[in-house]
């Protein structure tokens, strides 16, 4: 028994060490995007004591300041938190192990750390991947409770419940989903107990004994058996809902300790005061309609996130809700229930932020992690070696042939290959049928699973290299609504320069900015002194930041382009252009590069 639990801590160590080195390896050589580098400019505002405003959450906001201050500024520190936050999740499906079983609880944090858009999230400026770990948290130590009872749990929930309303719009939504589900357990369990003690609930004439007493006042101590019945799910529901009210004294400590851990939060320690309004209040307002948000993008917006990067999570959670035989108990019905409602309500919004898919993602995992498992649990015990080794020679060759004969459809001028597509499909049909037939449904259906889980997993980790760890950021990415480029960092440095170069009387002109790019090039441009974010400024600056048609006051100025961003608008991916997509990360719709013209006066 030693060696089991020193063999799984030590996987789940080796895990978490991945998740760490993943997150924090080069995490600065991306460029900030906009709807980055507005939050990092206002944090980095608040570091040099500055007013600042409150943009993703205090949490984010007064954690990242506190960082800028001490590490001082550049392109990693603000990612920093988000970081950390992405590397704790991953370490709490151990908590999970009851539900999941030991190998599905691994499993669940190997997703967590090669998830792409996990991972892509973890290395963002934003609220989402916080706000995400600590919904998590808040959910171990539920089921906690739940299970032993002890006390320091309600603390533990009361701190992270003051953590996490500090984190941004997105706990928001996560909180009222859980108080969804809380609500409907309680009106479940009440109907339950009305359908089957419906005396019990009839009100009783005064004077006479209740059902079961014993005509004084009091309870007999034996129940008739029909009054001891009770059905399997109003049991489980009673058993989940019981333990979670606590002593009036516990809950008074709960609250006191929970109004303080937000007031500090909120605060920054107390050192801003207005802090409680933008945090908690604003944040609200600002999350349905956020900075990073995408203008027209469809109602299945964040489903298409999902399926794109999460294919294998996707697959392996629908399997595990709709065919799995697995006994379903109350929290996998939770993670359904989160993963679903907070989908909808995601999807429902008008406006739309790549970021807020983290919030569905998480639950999904769990649910698929919770198969996989099962199926690594049946390789664990069979090894079924030559059953795998017989499906993966039989079918990856028409699989393979399937998926070059695609690729080239895809280019443009290519017809549809409809020959190579049905000879393909037939044979891998013929090699499930004989599979089928050779070992039995079950056994085909676990080595296809196996099968399965490695093939997605390798297609996630090859997503996750390309989409985490370039230069620049891919502008064709989905997650992103505009990508930024390294010129920007070209310019912020020329323009040091021109400073730099300039007497003090003409650095107190100043550098005239187009409001256009105000979100970006405040945080490359910060600690430049007299930057005026205005169209047209009195007087004549040194340096002027716009567009190529941008009106200059009078005089001779010096012009340099640069392209700082680009945008990806596609219209309607039919099949060609989705399949072109998911192979090569190329558009055949036009990317709007964003170019920034500096003049320099003369």
């Amino acid at each position: 028994m030693m060696s089991r639990i020193t063999l799984e801590l030590a996987a789940y160590s080796v895990v978490s060490l991945l998740a760490i080195g993943l997150r924090l390896w080069n995490l600065g050589t991306m460029p900030l995007q906009p709807s980055e580098s507005a939050p990092a400019f206002q944090s980095w505002l608040l570091s040099q004591g500055f007013l600042a405003t409150v943009q993703e959450g205090g949490l984010l906001h007064y954690g990242n300041a506190f960082l800028l201050l001490l590490f001082g500024a550049s392109d990693a520190v603000p990612r920093v938190l988000p970081a950390v936050a992405g590397s704790i999740v991953v370490a709490l499906p151990y908590y999970f192990r009851q539900y999941l079983g030991s190998h599905g609880a691994i499993v669940a944090a190997v997703f967590l750390a090669i998830s792409p858009m996990m991972l892509f999230f973890s290395r963002y400026v934003g609220s989402g991947m916080l706000a995400a770990t600590l919904s998590v948290a808040l959910v171990v130590c539920l089921v906690r409770y739940a299970q032993t009872k002890k006390d320091r749990y309600p603390y533990l929930i009361a701190g992270i419940l003051g953590i996490l309303v500090n984190s941004g719009a997105a706990a928001y939504l996560n909180l009222a989903v859980f108080l969804a589900f809380g609500a409907g357990l309680v009106i479940l369990a009440f109907l339950l107990r009305r359908i089957s003690h419906p005396s019990k609930l009839a009100r009783v004439p005064r004077g006479e004994p209740l059902p079961g007493g014993d005509g004084q006042g009091g309870r007999t101590k034996d129940l008739s058996p029909e009054d001891r019945s009770q059905p399997a799910n109003e049991g489980q529901i009673d058993q989940w809902l019981r333990p979670l009210w606590p002593a009036s004294k516990l809950l008074r400590n709960c609250a006191l300790l929970f109004g303080c851990v937000v007031l500090v939060v909120g605060t920054g320690g107390l050192t801003n005061l207005h802090g409680l309004q933008e945090g908690l209040v604003d944040q609200l307002a600002l999350g349905l309609a956020p900075s990073s948000a995408i203008i027209g993008a469809p109602y299945a917006f964040y489903a298409q996130l999902m399926v794109v990067y999460e294919v294998a999570v996707v697959v392996f959670a629908t399997v595990n809700v709709l065919y799995s035989s697995r006994p379903r108990g109350m929290l996998f019905w939770f993670l359904v229930w989160w993963a679903a409602a907070s989908l909808v309500a995601l999807s429902a919004m008008p406006q739309k932020s790549a970021v807020l898919a983290v919030q569905p993602l998480v639950p999904t995992t769990l649910l698929a992690a919770e198969l996989a498992g099962s199926l690594i649990d049946w390789a664990w015990r069979a090894r079924p070696t030559g059953l795998i080794t017989a499906v993966g020679i039989v079918t990856l060759p028409p699989l393979l042939l399937l998926t070059f004969v695609l690729s080239r459809f895809s280019m443009p001028g290519e017809q549809f290959p409809a020959p190579l597509v049905v000879i393909a499909l037939l044979v891998i049909l013929v090699a499930v049928a004989g599979c089928v037939r050779w070992r039995g449904p079950l056994e085909a259906s676990r080595a296809y699973g196996i099968l399965a889980l490695f093939l997605l997993t390798a297609i996630g980790l090859h997503t996750a290299s390309n989409l985490n760890y370039q230069s620049t950021l891919n502008p064709t990415e989905l997650v992103a609504s505009r990508a930024t480029f390294d010129d920007v960092r070209t310019l912020a440095g020329d323009v040091t320069q021109v400073m730099a170069a300039s007497d003090a009387v003409n650095r107190k002109r100043g550098i005239q900015v187009e409001p256009a790019f105000k979100g970006l090039l405040d945080w490359y441009l910060r600690g430049r002194e007299g930057i005026a974010n205005v169209r047209a400024t009195e007087g004549r600056p040194l340096v002027v930041v716009g567009r190529s048609d941008t009106a200059l006051p009078a005089g001779d100025y010096a012009m340099q382009r640069y392209t700082v961003g680009a945008r990806w608008a596609p219209r309607t991916l039919d099949f060609a252009r989705l399949w072109r997509w998911l192979v090569y990360r190329e558009s055949l719709d036009p990317i709007q590069n964003e170019e920034v013209t500096v003049y320099v006066s003369l």
